[in-house]
């Protein structure tokens, strides 16, 4: 019973891992969109006030 329940212990522990190295790869992605969105807009902000 007790190698059942550590077993299970270590696939949950396991999965749970995986879950969040998924869940920080994600995150990482949307920082890296987010600052290139920002760039962008600081570039085009840039460009209209040099316009103006």
């Amino acid at each position: 019973m007790l190698r059942c329940r550590r077993l299970a212990n270590r696939q949950l522990d396991a999965r749970s891992k995986e879950m969040k190295t998924r869940y920080t790869y994600v995150l990482e992605r949307k920082v890296q969109t987010l600052q290139t969105e920002a760039a962008t807009l600081s570039a085009q902000v840039t460009l209209l006030q040099v316009g103006t």
